[in-house]
């Protein structure tokens, strides 16, 4: 959704209208996740379809019944359609991480997600400022797949009792695939968070800190500027595997790197949580932000030089994607990402000979020698 409102901002279009198509396996895609048709539909209407209405260029919606509808609209488009050369027929995809590395490269303003205005109102009437507690939102994973990356209940438990509660109001947010969960006795619950992704984004923007897994709710937090705490599991699965954080995130979890793009009151935790991780992690934020940042706050930017050139590769390995898919049929936006990446690692050989080879092609020999 990020990637398609930086598309759209940077051809200067007005408006995003999304359109879901059906998938091949009962309308979604086939996979060997271990949700049930009926839970793919209940994330469908309740997280994916109201997710577009967190950006204010939304003006409409809607879900097709057969892949046979996609045509009618296409026509419609004249080729303004992310993912670029998208069609019906071939379809294309265009979701990873290293979409949004290459856009931070080239320095491209991501859209900050907000709510419609009345889940702020039904927030500050659930949840009103009381000048002493401050907020936190706990995200819980309990999903009956990848289930390594589920949370620690018992660890989560001991460490929210040695929360003070005079000086923190603490709300659980439960998986939305295990509403029933009560492991967390004493404390608050906050159900229709977890059902309603619009409420979500909106409880935890107003929160002091969001505490959390890293898994989809992180992207609701990270990009609608909210303080956060996520925690990373390495090795766990495949898309944990330290490789793919190199090439696909662009960071290193042996450097304990942090997100370039994020903000410094958003940080990864890059350990299994258990209570003494929960309790460090939270301290020393406390101690960093002892107060609700209501002001700008800078970002990580890039942490060494390393994490700077696993930046450029995964940019890199981005753009050459699309070449191989569009046989050289590149946009602007891949060029400057190839301009980029050689200003700033100019020893890197193959964006310079990407680009000459680029030149080439359009005649323009005097720039490719």
């Amino acid at each position: 959704m990020q990637l398609a409102e930086l598309h759209r901002k940077r051809y200067n279009l007005s408006n995003l209208f999304f359109i879901f198509v059906p998938g091949p396996k009962d309308g979604f895609r086939d996979d060997n996740l271990s949700k049930t048709t009926a839970q793919r539909y209940m994330m469908m209407r309740n997280v994916l379809v109201p997710s577009c209405r967190l950006l204010s260029s939304h003006i409409g919606t809607i879900c097709l019944s057969n892949r046979n509808e996609a045509e009618g609209f296409y026509q419609k488009t004249n080729g303004n359609v992310f993912p670029w050369l998208y069609s019906p027929e071939q379809p294309k995809a265009d979701y990873l991480w290293n979409g949004i590395v290459a856009a931070y490269l080239r320095n491209e303003t991501f859209t900050t997600l907000r709510e419609p205005p009345e889940y702020q109102r039904m927030i500050s009437s659930l949840f009103p400022d009381d000048g002493v507690r401050k907020l936190i939102t706990v995200t819980i994973r309990e999903a009956p797949y990848n289930t390594a990356r589920n949370a620690n209940f018992q660890a989560w438990l001991s460490f929210l009792k040695t929360l003070d509660t005079s000086k923190y109001k603490i709300v659980i947010i439960p998986d939305t695939n295990n509403l029933s969960n009560d492991v967390f006795e004493g404390f608050e619950y906050c159900k229709i968070a977890s059902i309603n992704v619009l409420f979500r984004t909106a409880i935890y923007r107003k929160a002091y800190l969001n505490m959390l897994p890293d898994n989809g709710p992180v992207y609701a937090a990270s990009f609608s500027s909210s303080s956060l705490l996520s925690i990373q599991k390495v090795d766990i699965d495949e898309a944990s595997k330290v490789d793919w954080f190199r090439h696909i995130i662009g960071i290193d979890p042996d450097e304990l790197h942090q997100h370039a793009m994020w903000k410094k009151n958003q940080r990864l935790v890059w350990q299994p949580d258990t209570v003494d991780v929960l309790e460090e992690a939270f301290n020393a934020y406390e101690k960093d932000f002892p107060e609700k940042s209501v002001l700008f706050v800078e970002e990580h930017s890039f942490q060494s030089d390393h994490h700077k050139r696993l930046a450029c590769q995964t940019a890199f390995g981005y753009v050459k994607e699309r070449i191989s898919e569009l046989k050289l049929q590149l946009k602007q936006e891949d060029i400057d990402t190839l301009k980029v990446i050689v200003n700033l690692m100019p020893n890197f050989i193959d964006p310079i000979y990407m680009l000459a080879i680029i030149s080439s092609k359009h005649g323009k020999l005097d720039t490719a020698i």
